[in-house]
């Protein structure tokens, strides 16, 4: 199973430079899982990326205002049981065949709150 995690800083137009990283990224190493961090996006946008991209599942946390936005996209092949999600943290179980981890993905000044 691969992972790919990237702190976007933006998810705009297609013709900005994150948006043909982002298909080179998802064609080189065919992540099983994408997370992406400052999408700055809602999630009628990141649903069109998934689409685009080839995944089959999506969880999203809107932005706020203009910073922040999360977007973990995921294959079929993968189960993945979330067990608490707000504006700063996803926190979930991943399940791949036999084998399963536990993910948190979230700001670390969150834990000094």
């Amino acid at each position: 199973m691969t992972m790919v995690s990237w702190n976007c800083q933006c998810l705009g137009r297609a013709q900005d430079l994150v948006i043909p990283r982002l298909w080179e990224m998802r064609q080189y190493h065919s992540p099983d899982i994408l997370f992406l961090m400052e999408t700055k996006q809602k999630r009628d946008a990141l649903v069109d990326i998934q689409t685009w991209l080839g995944y089959d599942r999506i969880m999203t946390v809107n932005p706020i205002g203009y910073s922040g936005g999360l977007a973990l996209m995921w294959k079929s092949s993968v189960y993945i049981d979330f067990k608490y999600v707000d504006k700063h943290l996803l926190d979930f179980h991943v399940q791949f065949g036999k084998f399963g981890f536990l993910v948190f993905m979230g700001n670390c000044s969150v834990w000094q709150t």
